[in-house]
């Protein structure tokens, strides 16, 4: 089951407007670096006060619904900050609204706001998983200066 794309915008917030929209705010540069200013206190933990990101997976109409869809979020160590799946009536859903309005993908939609977190340098990552597959949908490279 191919994806026709999946793409993670790393933001600082996102808001959710009473007109069922969202507000994405601060978005960050998608896989280049920000510099995460160091604490002054020796050996100090850096921290990143909140961290948003909002993720669309579309998926080809004409091609096989998938069984299994999940997205994780990573942090600089590899560990998940965050995961979760949507449900198979979820993704039926989505299927039949796309068909049913003559639409050429199939959309899902993921967001979580997360904070505060303890970085170091490297890469927060979001993969996104169909039926055991894992597709990198985004990266953010943390710099964190020395002191």
């Amino acid at each position: 089951m191919p994806i026709v794309s999946a793409v993670a915008l790393f933001c600082e917030d996102i808001r959710e407007e009473k007109s069922g929209q969202d507000t994405i705010v601060g978005t960050l540069p998608d896989n280049l670096h920000i510099a995460v200013a160091p604490l002054p206190i020796p050996d100090a933990k850096t921290m990143l006060p909140k961290l948003g990101v909002y993720l669309r997976v579309n998926l080809s109409v004409d091609g096989d619904k998938p069984k299994d869809v999940s997205a994780k979020v990573l942090n600089t160590s590899g560990n998940i900050i965050v995961q979760s799946g949507w449900a198979s009536g979820v993704i039926d859903k989505a299927f039949i609204d796309a068909k049913t309005n003559q639409m050429p993908l199939v959309g899902l939609l993921f967001k979580v706001v997360a904070g505060p977190l303890t970085i170091s340098g490297g890469k927060i990552t979001v993969i996104v998983t169909i039926d055991g597959a894992d597709y990198v949908a985004g990266a953010l490279n943390v710099i964190v200066p020395s002191a």
